[in-house]
C-alpha cells in the first residue's frame, strides 16, 4: 500500500491566500515533490513569512503553482493514503490553488487522534480535546528533528508521528473514517 504524506507552506489561511511550498513524501521518507511556488497574486505575506521563513523574494523566481498541477494530480491518485497533520488545511489550499481533489481518496489526518491522544480538554469545543500543533505531537514522541514550518520538515516530522502511533496505538487511519 502506498502511503504519502504531504505539507503546505502558504501566504495565510484565507480563501485569497496561495501555496507557497509543497512537500510530499513516501512512507519510506523518499521525496516525491518539494517545491517553492511564485504566488500569481499575493506579493507579500508578512505574517506567514515570520512563521515560514518564505519571503517574497525566495520565490520570485520559481514558476507558478499551477504549472506543477499535472505532476502533484498523479501522485495523489497513486497514493492509497494521504497522511498529514491538519490535513484538512492542506486540501483546502490545494483545492483553491486548482488542485482536482476528489473525495475517493482515503485521508489520514494524525492531529485528529492525536488530541485524544494528548487528552488537552478544549475550553472552546466542551468534551472535546484541543489540536495540539505538530511540534507538540513530534515532541510527544520523541522526534529529534527541528524544522518546522517547512513543508518537507513537516512531512518528516508526520511520517515519524504516524509510524509510532501506528506502534503505539494501532492504526490512526481507523479515526478518520
Amino acid at each position: 500500500m502506498a502511503f504519502i504524506f504531504l505539507d503546505t507552506e502558504t501566504t495565510g489561511f484565507r480563501t485569497s491566500d496561495e501555496i507557497l511550498q509543497l512537500s510530499i513524501i513516501d512512507d519510506k521518507a523518499n521525496v516525491l515533490f518539494d517545491k517553492y511556488f511564485k504566488p500569481e497574486h499575493n506579493t507579500s505575506w508578512p505574517g506567514a513569512e515570520q512563521v515560514n521563513h518564505i519571503s517574497p523574494d525566495m520565490v520570485a523566481d520559481k514558476e507558478s503553482f499551477i504549472d506543477s498541477k499535472k505532476e502533484i494530480e498523479k501522485i495523489l491518485a497513486d497514493a492509497d493514503l494521504i497522511v498529514g497533520y491538519n490535513l484538512q488545511f492542506d486540501i483546502r489550499m490545494l483545492k483553491q490553488n486548482g488542485i482536482n481533489f476528489t473525495e475517493d481518496y482515503k485521508l489520514c489526518d494524525i492531529m485528529l487522534p492525536f488530541a485524544a491522544i494528548y487528552k488537552e480538554p478544549d475550553p472552546k469545543r466542551p468534551g472535546q480535546y484541543r489540536y495540539q500543533k505538530l511540534s507538540k505531537c513530534a515532541e510527544y514522541y520523541g522526534y529529534k528533528g527541528s524544522n518546522y514550518h517547512n513543508a518537507l520538515g513537516d512531512c518528516y516530522a508526520t511520517l515519524y508521528c504516524f509510524l509510532k502511533m501506528r506502534e503505539t496505538y494501532g492504526n490512526p487511519e481507523k479515526n478518520n473514517d
